[in-house]
């Protein structure tokens, strides 16, 4: 009976960790089907978010799809206006589509991308630069799992969260290590009137990384918005306590500390939260390079789309040829050949051929 009894403990614990993940991202955070950001216009004071709990947070009956809010330290209403400023949706068109955008004063990255892909896309740099401050991406408490209380065995409730962002970051100044801002995912402690609560299983900051190339003849690095970058990792929400504490809402929270005098600009394309049996792995954070070409503002393909049968490409040796005319870019996004035939150097490209996209390697 104990073999039995065993056997089938390991078969539910197998089922478990089979199980797969459940999406429970606010639905604003996939920002390319959100109308407008769900950003509070309310900016709080302080180097850290002072809420006990989700109560607390400013209409927070209105914020079921998603709540982006502003840490200023040293705010006053000049400083909250300045940077709230330079938040904003912006249409990249192409596979890349609407995102989550945060544009510093003195960024020239509309002047760049206009050079690079030929639209204009109409970025609006903010008033100013700032103090140092943070920007918090709320998963609502109703949808967030937490790990079984201390010394309980785990139900099927108990649940770790995986976080994935995919993002693009402009930098006019790459010579200055604090031109990065940085990410770390947090929870709400709510005994506490200075509520960060640390950091989650030890999820300390991480860089958000530029996106550029190194260019051999020039010597030096080339921005590339085709240059999408990820982060994924599991982490966990503390139960609550026998104190009745409770470590709800988590948030993803974005570390800005001084970096904005780089003339920097931030796209942040998704943000991604699951429910997951996955064990937490902050501490082997997954990171990989997607390619997504920006295009027309007024034609978005999306991710899942760019590839069809009316759009194929052929590689033989360095010789391409396409199922119609295309035009065909490098990962600067620069326009290297057209036509329905080319002759390319070793290297990654995107042909984009009428409303589609195509991504393909010579080597």
């Amino acid at each position: 009976m104990k073999k039995t009894l065993l056997l089938l403990s390991a078969a539910v614990l197998g089922f478990s960790a089979m199980a797969e993940d459940v999406d429970i991202t606010p639905s604003n955070y996939y920002f390319n089907n959100c109308e407008k950001l769900p950003f509070d216009e309310q900016t709080y004071a302080g180097s850290n978010l002072e809420i006990k709990s989700w109560d607390q947070v400013n209409g927070a009956e209105k914020w079921d799809n998603g709540l982006i809010n502003m840490v200023i330290f040293n705010r006053n209403d000049g400083n909250s206006k300045n940077l709230t400023s330079g938040i904003q949706l912006v249409n990249l068109g192409g596979e890349v589509g609407k995102v989550f955008c945060y544009a510093h004063n003195g960024t020239d990255v509309n002047d760049v991308l206009l050079e690079k892909t030929g639209y204009d896309y109409g970025i609006v740099p903010g008033l100013s630069g700032g103090p140092f401050f943070k920007m918090n991406f709320f998963l609502h408490p109703d949808n967030t799992p937490t790990a079984a209380p201390a010394e309980e065995e785990p139900t099927a409730d108990n649940a770790n969260i995986r976080v994935k962002v995919v993002y693009n970051l402009y930098s006019k100044n790459l010579s200055k290590e604090k031109a990065k801002p940085m990410i770390k995912v947090a929870y709400v402690k709510g005994d506490q009137g200075n509520s960060l609560g640390g950091a989650v299983e030890n999820a300390a900051a991480l860089p958000f990384e530029p996106c550029f190339d190194y260019d051999e003849d020039e010597e030096e690095d080339i921005y590339n918005p085709s240059m999408w970058k990820t982060y994924e990792f599991v982490v966990s929400c503390p139960a609550d306590d026998e104190d009745g504490i409770t470590y709800k809402p988590v948030y993803l929270n974005c570390e800005f500390n001084n970096w904005l005098d780089g003339g920097s600009t931030l796209f942040i394309k998704e943000i991604t939260f699951h429910k997951t049996q996955d064990e937490t792995t902050y501490g082997e954070r997954k990171r990989e390079n997607l390619v997504l070409a920006m295009g027309d503002p007024t034609k978005t393909t999306g991710i899942n789309d760019v590839v069809t049968e009316e759009a194929s490409v052929n590689v033989n040796g360095n010789t391409v040829t396409f199922s119609a005319p295309a035009m065909v870019y490098n990962l600067t996004g620069a326009q290297v050949a057209a036509g329905t035939e080319a002759t390319l150097a070793k290297g990654i490209y995107v042909a984009r051929i009428g409303e589609k996209a195509v991504k393909f390697a010579i080597k």
